[in-house]
């Protein structure tokens, strides 16, 4: 960000562990009362992005207009929700077969390789 110009700061807000990435009250208070406001907001999740943007409009708030919202993992429910979600989205296929290949290679006893793989972003209509 800071290279792109683009002055941020970060503000890591736990969701209390909600194993279905519902977002409370507390953390849209407390993303409400930063200052600056943030424009942008990168959540750890599709779903956690998800709740956000459903808070955000239930306290008559505009995405994008408002707040461009950022998910990960590109779940299929993101292309569905409105506004359709803008993702971050993971080569699951290589992943899975890196997977297996790193858990075979634990099974017998080899050092697993390291990889890096690229993600993807995917713009919809969350982000302005």
């Amino acid at each position: 960000m800071q290279e792109a110009g683009l002055g941020a700061h970060a503000a890591v807000m736990d969701n209390g562990n909600d194993p279905e990435g519902r977002v409370s009250d507390q953390v849209v208070d407390r993303l409400l009362a930063l200052d600056p406001r943030p424009t942008g907001i990168f959540a750890f999740s599709d779903m956690i992005a998800i709740h956000l943007i459903d808070r955000l409009k239930e306290r008559g708030f505009d995405v994008p207009g408002d707040f461009s919202v950022v998910g990960f993992d590109d779940m299929p429910l993101a292309s569905l929700v409105h506004p359709r979600l803008t993702t971050i989205s993971q080569p699951k296929n290589e992943l899975r077969s890196l997977a297996a290949q790193a858990l075979l290679e634990l099974l017998h006893k080899e050092d697993a390789t390291s990889c890096q793989l690229e993600p993807t972003l995917v713009l919809r209509e969350s982000t302005g």
